[in-house]
């Protein structure tokens, strides 16, 4: 059995697909790491996963991620969804779970699930690093207990999702949690700011060339802030701490705001 690997669980021929693409970023950084797969097409996904398992009726929704995880073949495991491509080695988490229980990023959105404090970060479950034990799988469980209350008690199921009941269940666990940077699991979904020196380890985004995205991001060392897209980029508020730099600021973005709304309205137009 081997002590460290990764584990995809992908279901329906559009998430396999995304997984193949993501393993083969995977091993083009990392090439010895072991990986797995939860999967209803078994046959297919023997060819780039080394270990695989099936899911024989998949729920398509998100009562199929959770309890997977139980069923991890490693010690060490780091879970990443589908969608996602690496740009870096990321072997240092595995040394991260030799202290700590379980270690994710926090999610670029705030969302404030009932019943916890609202300082208590809002974390993404695009990327769950945990090491196994009955404590974990504990959590495991009330995770999948408090999704499922959750789902049976929503008005529009299809906009049920994983992470409120995540939030929930990990504050009222007592894991040892570890906050991982934003470079782990890099959400594009608005504008990012990567660090100063960091490189970027992980791009969890659906992207046209996420490749090349992936390079020009670690092709410098230097501050990064990123936009998914115009659109993005006409609404963020953007200050300087000066007075006089942000009376210019403000200028040139009025100046620029009514050309790239209307470039997103055409670019939206073409699709």
């Amino acid at each position: 059995m081997n002590e460290n690997g990764f584990l995809y669980i992908a279901t329906g021929r559009r998430f396999l697909d995304e997984a193949i693409k993501s393993v083969a970023s995977l091993r083009s950084k990392m090439p010895g790491v072991s990986t797995c797969c939860f999967t209803d097409d078994v046959d297919r996904a023997s060819k780039y996963f080394d270990r695989i398992y099936e899911i024989s009726e998949p729920y398509r929704n998100f009562f199929e991620k959770i309890p997977p995880l139980k069923l991890s073949p490693y010690e060490n495991t780091i879970f990443v969804d589908t969608d996602t491509y690496f740009t870096n080695d990321m072997s240092d988490v595995f040394e991260l779970l030799c202290r700590f229980e379980i270690a994710v990023v926090s999610d670029p959105f705030f969302c404030g699930p009932s019943g916890i404090p609202q300082c208590f970060s809002h974390l993404n479950t695009g990327l769950i690093a945990f090491k196994r034990s009955d404590r974990v799988k504990e959590f495991f469980d009330d995770w999948f207990r408090d999704y499922r209350n959750e789902y049976e008690r929503s008005r529009d199921k299809k906009r049920c999702h994983d992470q409120m009941s995540f939030q929930r269940a990990l504050y009222n666990s007592d894991l040892r949690l570890y906050i991982l940077p934003p470079e782990y699991n890099l959400r594009m979904t608005c504008p990012q700011l990567v660090r100063i020196w960091a490189p970027v380890k992980m791009i969890h985004a659906r992207h046209k060339d996420i490749k090349a995205l992936g390079e020009t991001l670690n092709s410098s060392g230097e501050c990064r802030v990123i936009w998914p897209n115009w659109s993005h980029f006409t609404r963020s508020r953007m200050h300087f701490v000066s007075k006089r730099s942000n009376t210019l600021l403000s200028f040139f973005l009025g100046m620029l705001k009514w050309p790239l709304i209307l470039y997103a309205k055409l670019k939206r137009a073409e699709r």
